[in-house]
């Protein structure tokens, strides 16, 4: 298919030319001026170099607008172009040069030229040339004047310039180029830029007005053709005129005309204009749409100056602009045969140099030989294995290290196919794309899974490149390669690990050798609520220190042990970002680099908040078993004891009512002890009621109760139990003494604190209950370590005048098993304290040794 191709393309270029031959085409150029005009030439000559062998007819029209700029000569001229268009077949193509033929085709491209597309050049108008980038019928090339970039060489040229006056006419062209040089005065407003206007004066006028100007002045012909009688001049005779009447130097926007009085300027080249228009109109006539063909903004415009007036006015040719070209320069030998001397010290210099690197090619090939050898043994020594293959594919070398890590000689490899390596059950490379990019010149690199000798497996990271001779033609191919097999399976360990550790509920952090975080797991954010952008680069203890938890003195102790290169474990109580405190487990080991240097550190941080709850818990549960224990076996005791007490004071109950019975009346005395004896055994009885009642096992039911009611029955109760002498009284000043609590546990806690009270009282103490509503606010709340909110409070006051507590004794008497009793078991205050804990409330305690205690109860006040 290919084949076929390749002939067909073949046989079109064969026959191309007599194709193009049979078809001419015609192209009508109409100038604005006439044929004697100097920028016509060059236009024609661009049109022309481009034409030369393209089988193209090119016919000429004048417009002679620059003679004769009236509507009487725009009449005639379009009445002829009328008549010649209808003898003549239609034009495929119309070029029309500068603004008068340019505005001509605009007017009558709808009309006169219809159906003919149009190519412009030398357009001064350039808002309207560039209007027509919309027009399907029309392109061209702008002939945009460099007026400011001469102006700017004036000014570098001539520094004492004040005046820089601009000569002009009525022409089309000439309006255009006095509105680009009016528009130039904002940007030159060191120097007065002024206009002599032909079109309002006569040739004698204009004349004289060239006499009077001033000798700071410089001129710049724009256009002078026509003064205001239309009085027209040929562009020779009106330069001539002006060269006479002026000694000033004239700057020139057009080549014309330099080489015959002017001194220069970046000027305009006709000749490239008309090159440009004539490929835009190969474009159209080949098939190109003129939509897709803009219109060309950028004229080819250069620095041109005349040697002769840049000697009259003493003009230094090195402050030219760069690149200027200079006509009229005087006869140089060394600048007429520049080139024939070139030639010969070229030659010369070439026999010179062919020479020097005959006898530098002979040393340097020694020097190569050695280099080749000294190479040659370095790559054999080198750490990284080397292959190399002709053009082909077969092996002409491999250096040792290629042997050592495949098992091969290097008399095995030789001639070989690199495919003897190849891995076939476990590569993932498609080989004729890795041949056919390196086979194109390209270099490859990527990952191979290939075979030792015996048939062992290894992994190798390989850059292979095509060698090229100077012609790019490949020569042979280079292939070096790493063996990563152990880097591989490191870096698969290493990711395993890392997964690991990401997946882990423990906190792992790595901190580098000055104790920032460089690392944390996802477990950390869990944790303390902190992103890796708040914490990478702070070192923990600025994180978690905290005043109420100082971890200080325990940072020293690690860092003392992990600096002396062993494991540190213990416990920290840490802070998240929400303030939550977290007990922690934690451990920290150094990481020993190759050189027994400590790089790095590794924690790892177990939270054991709630297991240290749960031991907590464990505790207080089985307290409270042994304690419900102890008191169901009292409890059981006492309604034994108080079961047989009543069947004894049943009896003495009934001895003294049958005594009573039997006295006579006149026994006043003994019917009198007899009563005493039935009383007390109705007291006694009394009390044993009340004791059982205390001691039987009730059901933890929250309820709302009286406290003074509550505290009126255990009053009762201790006044019958403990010592006689001890007075007990009560105050009641709270308005609304009800609380919501289950009644065993607070008649455990008015039992408790007064059992404690009493045993702090010698013979005759007082013991004062006192009850009153108290308000609690948030500054209490916040000074005390008990889970209390504001509010309304009930307060139990139970103050005792008895020996009093140590400052050192009054830190533990909530500890648990702390007891300064010989008889006691340490476990009543504790108890009291999580009664009152549990209930949301709060114990408060002052004492003094010799001066009494007094305990203070709060629990919220309920209202529902």
């Amino acid at each position: 298919m290919k084949t076929k191709r390749n002939i067909l393309l073949f046989s079109i270029l064969l026959l191309y030319p007599l194709l193009h031959a049979q078809q001419e085409n015609h192209v009508l150029f109409i100038s604005s001026y006439h044929s004697g005009f100097p920028s016509f030439f060059h236009q024609v000559d661009g049109l022309r170099e481009v034409f030369s062998d393209q089988n193209i007819s090119l016919d000429i029209q004048f417009m002679d607008m620059k003679r004769f700029p009236d509507d009487n000569n725009l009449e005639r001229f379009s009445q002829n172009l009328s008549d010649h268009l209808s003898r003549l077949n239609l034009y495929d193509l119309l070029i029309v040069g500068d603004d008068y033929a340019f505005n001509f085709a605009l007017l009558e491209q709808h009309g006169l030229l219809q159906n003919i597309p149009i190519v412009f050049l030398g357009v001064n108008n350039i808002e309207k040339a560039l209007a027509q980038d919309s027009n399907p019928r029309m392109t061209g090339v702008i002939e945009h004047v460099s007026m400011k970039e001469t102006i700017e060489a004036i000014l570098s040229l001539h520094q004492n310039t004040e005046n820089i006056v601009a000569i002009v006419d009525g022409t089309e062209s000439g309006k255009g180029d006095l509105q680009t040089f009016i528009q130039l005065k904002n940007y030159f407003n060191l120097v007065n830029l002024k206009t002599i206007d032909l079109s309002t004066q006569s040739w004698s006028e204009f004349k004289l007005n060239l006499n009077t100007l001033s000798k700071d002045s410089i001129l710049l012909l724009l256009s002078a053709y026509s003064d205001k009688n239309l009085s027209s001049k040929s562009f020779e005779d009106s330069l001539e005129l002006i060269s006479s009447s002026t000694v000033l130097p004239i700057y020139h926007l057009w080549q014309h005309g330099i080489g015959k009085g002017l001194v220069g300027g970046k000027i305009i080249s006709h000749y490239n204009q008309g090159i440009e228009a004539g490929k835009l109109a190969l474009q159209i006539l080949s098939g190109f749409k003129i939509e897709e063909l803009p219109v060309i903004k950028e004229s080819p415009n250069n620095f041109l100056f005349d040697y002769e007036q840049l000697k009259r006015y003493g003009i230094n040719q090195n402050k030219l602009p760069e690149n200027s070209e200079v006509l009229n320069l005087p006869f140089s030998f060394f600048r007429e045969y520049f080139r024939v001397i070139a030639y010969i010290s070229a030659a010369f210099t070439a026999l010179l140099v062919l020479i020097a690197f005959l006898i530098f090619n002979i040393l340097r090939r020694r020097a190569a030989e050695q280099f080749l050898q000294m190479v040659e043994t370095a790559i054999d020594q080198s750490p990284i294995s080397v292959l190399i293959t002709d053009s082909s594919g077969s092996i002409i070398y491999g250096n040792n290290y290629l042997c050592e890590m495949t098992g091969y000689t290097k008399r095995e490899l030789i001639g070989q196919n690199p495919r003897i390596f190849q891995d076939r059950t476990n590569n993932l490379v498609n080989f004729e794309q890795l041949w056919e990019s390196i086979s194109e010149g390209h270099e490859w690199k990527g990952i191979l899974h290939n075979l030792k000798k015996n048939r062992d497996p290894y992994i190798e990271q390989a850059l292979i490149k095509p060698v090229l001779d100077k012609k790019n033609t490949i020569q042979s191919y280079i292939a070096v390669k790493e063996d990563i097999t152990d880097k591989i399976k490191q870096e698969q360990m290493n990711k395993m690990l890392l997964t690991a550790i990401e997946h882990i509920d423990d906190v792992v952090e790595v901190l580098d050798r000055n104790r920032k975080l460089i690392y944390i797991n996802p477990s950390f954010a869990k944790r303390y609520g902190y992103s890796s952008d708040e914490v990478l680069g702070l070192d923990p203890l600025e994180l978690f220190d905290d005043r109420s938890h100082d971890n200080s003195q325990t940072y020293d102790d690690l860092w003392n042990v992990v600096n002396s290169r062993e494991t540190w474990r213990g416990q920290f109580t840490n802070k998240t970002k929400e303030g939550i405190f977290i007990v922690e487990d934690v451990s920290i080991s150094p990481i020993i680099d190759n050189e027994d240097k400590i790089y790095s550190y590794v924690s790892v941080k177990k939270d054991i908040t709630d297991f240290l709850k749960l031991i907590e818990e464990r505790d207080l549960i089985k307290e409270d078993f042994f304690q419900n224990q102890r008191l169901e076996s009292i409890g059981h005791l006492t309604m034994g004891i108080a079961h047989d007490y009543n069947n004894v004071l049943s009896g003495i109950m009934s001895a003294s009512q049958l005594l009573l019975k039997h006295l006579p009346e006149k026994e006043i005395k003994c019917r009198k002890y007899g009563k005493m004896i039935f009383t007390n055994c109705e007291r006694a009885a009394q009390l044993t009621k009340q004791l059982s009642t205390f001691s039987q096992k009730r059901t933890g039911v929250v309820q709302f109760l009286n406290f003074s009611d509550v505290i009126l029955e255990v009053l009762d109760l201790l006044q019958h139990t403990i010592k006689k002498s001890i007075q007990f009284s009560f105050n009641n000043h709270s308005l609304n003494p009800k609380i919501y609590i289950e009644r065993n546990s607070i008649q455990s806690v008015l039992l408790n604190l007064a059992i404690n009270a009493s045993n702090a009282v010698e013979e005759d103490g007082e013991i004062r209950f006192t009850l009153k509503d108290r308000e609690i606010n948030d500054e209490y709340c916040s000074s005390t370590t008990f889970n209390i909110e504001p509010g309304k409070y009930i307060c139990l006051s139970i103050q005792d005048n008895g020996c009093g507590i140590s400052q050192e004794n009054l830190q533990k008497i909530f500890v648990q098993f702390y007891t300064t009793q010989k008889e006691g078991t340490g476990l009543g205050l504790p108890t009291v304290k999580r009664i009152v804990e549990e209930n949301n409330g709060a114990i408060e305690v002052e004492s003094q040794l010799g001066y009494g205690t007094l305990f203070t109860v709060l629990l919220p006040v309920l209202n529902s």
